[in-house]
């Protein structure tokens, strides 16, 4: 018998460093109910360049992931979902951090939001 068989059944992901991109996928997809991302990436180019330059081409190579972005696979994820991080980190510097990445995507959207609403706006009232 599998676990997946018995019913009901909570299954979630918990991703460290680069899992976090593997459980961001997974809580994109619906394939988990909850999702805890623990000190990881917001996509593989942030990937520290400190412990080798090639890292991030290699794990590219070796993934076969064209460019996946961690932040929009934690936005875009409908289930429960949790970001810890260290400020202290000396591995994964706080620009390359989920945390941040995801925080940017959000204000980039709401900043297109407004500026298209400014442009519905102004041709509404110049017509």
């Amino acid at each position: 018998m599998h676990v997946a068989d018995r019913k009901p059944i909570r299954i979630g992901a918990h991703g460290i460093s680069i899992g976090g991109l593997a459980a961001t996928h997974l809580g994109r997809i619906g394939a988990v109910d909850f999702l805890m991302v623990d000190r990881t990436f917001s996509d593989l180019q942030n990937i520290p360049k400190q412990v080798s330059p090639l890292l991030p081409h290699i794990l590219k190579f070796i993934t076969m992931w064209d460019s996946p972005d961690n932040s929009r696979d934690y936005l875009f994820t409908n289930c429960y979902k949790v970001i810890a991080q260290d400020p202290k980190d000396e591995v994964i510097e706080d620009v390359a951090s989920l945390k941040t990445g995801v925080s940017l995507s959000i204000l980039k959207n709401e900043l297109d939001n407004r500026h298209l609403q400014r442009a519905i706006l102004g041709s509404s009232l110049n017509s």
